[in-house]
């Protein structure tokens, strides 16, 4: 067998001892959540549409659902 044992008596750098975490605070809580993708950023955004002779203001979201609705109504078929 081999002459050092691993039993937790003996100092090993790079090993934790038994039942001990190598990180005991965890993640930080906010590291997450604060970083919006790229898809949110856009689909936040605000647009100017001409709506039955005056001007409207709409999300993104809010036009592509409306061009997706309109599109559907026209029977028009995505392909990708």
């Amino acid at each position: 067998m081999n002459d050092k044992s691993c039993s937790g008596t003996t100092s090993n750098r790079g090993w934790f001892r038994k039942g001990r975490s190598g990180n005991p605070g965890g993640r930080p809580t906010a590291s997450r959540a604060s970083q919006a993708s790229a898809f949110d950023v856009v689909v936040e955004r605000t647009l100017t549409v001409a709506h039955r002779g005056g001007t409207r203001e709409i999300t993104m979201e809010e036009a592509l659902q409306q061009r997706t609705y309109r599109d559907a109504v026209a029977g028009k078929r995505i392909f990708i």
